[in-house]
């Protein structure tokens, strides 16, 4: 099975559920890979990330651990109790903050910001809304920063649930990160089930880039 989980719909029907379902799953490998290609922060200040549908913290945790600072986003709030009673630390000292929003349907306000780790929640964002979304998320991250992500190939199973998903082929994914630095860009297809046990075909884009500088 993929190392996903997208919590757009997965999660509807209870999110604390899902939250238990994938706690303790490994970080994501297009979280790792650009966690390892991260350029070093200047001066005294940590680098900044931004987790984009940060659930219940599996792609959080390594952020945290290699010393980022991050503003954490989900459009449940639950997922911000959850992030507090795991890394009670980190919240404490201001190296983790917590901000529900619902970026499909309302767009994204961010800072400045040297990663946007987006994993499995894109595809959530309607259609006539993605292009505006994602020059919000280009925008935000600075000069040599990172981003990584997912999108859903046209071939994925959830492509026949109506319009309210957004899918995008080989094409879409190239022009997305055009002038940008790929680093990761691998397309994958399977069948396998979800979290929640539902038999699913996959076809995902694991995605990695490095803003020009």
């Amino acid at each position: 099975m993929p190392d996903s989980g997208p919590a757009a719909h997965e999660a509807d029907s209870g999110w604390s559920g899902y939250y238990e379902i994938t706690a303790g799953r490994p970080p994501r490998r297009t979280t790792l890979t650009a966690l390892a290609e991260l350029p070093v922060a200047s001066g005294p200040l940590p680098a900044h990330a931004v987790d984009l549908g940060c659930g219940g913290g599996r792609d959080t945790a390594p952020l945290l651990e290699a010393g980022c600072t991050v503003l954490a986003l989900d459009r449940a709030i639950e997922a911000g109790t959850v992030l507090q009673d795991r890394f009670p630390a980190a919240w404490d000292c201001g190296q983790l903050t917590f901000r529900r929003a619902d970026f499909a349907r309302d767009g994204l306000d961010l800072p400045s910001t040297c990663l946007v780790n987006a994993s499995f929640c894109l595809p959530a964002c309607p259609p006539d809304r993605f292009g505006g979304l994602w020059s919000q998320i280009a925008r935000t991250i600075v000069p040599g920063g990172l981003f990584a992500g997912h999108l859903f190939g046209p071939n994925d199973s959830w492509a026949q649930r109506g319009n309210s998903l957004s899918f995008h082929d080989r094409g879409d994914v190239d022009a997305l990160v055009a002038g940008w630095e790929p680093l990761l860009v691998e397309e994958e297809e399977t069948d396998s089930v979800t979290p929640r046990g539902e038999a699913k075909h996959w076809h995902i884009f694991h995605i990695v880039a490095r803003k020009p500088a």
